[in-house]
């Protein structure tokens, strides 16, 4: 009798393992994954397909902050390469002091007195040539989020390269990531654009330059899908 049950716990065993295998197999691929088979920029196993590629930035930043006005002041140049097949028409920025920008949406209540004018930039330079972040027809602005229309970045190499100087003012009661945490302590975080770096401030004047213009220390931006 127990070897009867033993062998029908096997049975069972079996089935339920063919019955997974099953399902495994008849498992949902979502369109987009789907479609980076097809494309050939990823294998089934999710390693990079043939036809994968991806883009990337190199940074050199200089950031200076007050603490006794607690202003935040900057320089960066940004070299952007695209590896895509696509001339990109525009550039994208993620401007995250600007989720304190006066008329801004926010999905958290903050402190009055730390509604700021948000980043004000005081220079704009691309491939040479100058740009006005108040034009409309060239730059858009929502919430966090700035787009410059360039005039176009080659496919499978092309590059560009961004100036930028610019300014803030911390936020000093209102903690979402970043602001002043007691006197002499100061957490700055997102100061600057696209590329998110944090970095911990304490004391009197402080300076940093950070550069990753390497390319063993270049960040992704884009990628194929």
């Amino acid at each position: 009798m127990q070897y009867v049950i033993q062998r029908l716990f096997l049975l069972v065993l079996m089935l339920s393992a063919i019955q997974v295998n099953a399902q495994h197999d008849d498992l949902f691929i979502p369109r987009n994954i789907q479609k980076a088979y097809q494309n050939n920029t990823r294998t089934i196993e999710g390693a990079p397909g043939k036809k994968f590629w991806k883009n990337f930035a190199e940074y050199f930043i200089q950031v200076k902050f007050n603490p006794k006005t607690l202003k935040i002041e900057g320089k960066q140049i940004i070299t952007y390469y695209n590896n895509s097949p696509d001339t990109l028409k525009k550039l994208v920025f993620r401007i995250a002091p600007d989720f304190y920008k006066k008329g801004n949406e926010r999905n958290r209540i903050i402190e009055p007195d730390d509604v700021t004018d948000g980043v004000k930039f005081t220079n704009c330079v691309i491939d040479a040539n100058k740009v006005d972040l108040n034009n409309p027809m060239l730059v858009k602005h929502e919430g966090t989020i700035m787009e410059i229309k360039v005039k176009g970045i080659d496919p499978r190499g092309g590059r560009a390269t961004v100036e930028m100087d610019w300014s803030y003012t911390l936020n000093l009661n209102s903690h979402e990531r970043t602001g002043v945490i007691d006197i002499g302590s100061y957490f700055i975080a997102y100061f600057f654009h696209v590329l998110l770096f944090m970095m911990m401030l304490m004391g009197g004047m402080n300076s940093l330059i950070l550069d990753n213009r390497k390319p063993t220390s270049t960040m992704p931006a884009l990628m194929s899908t």
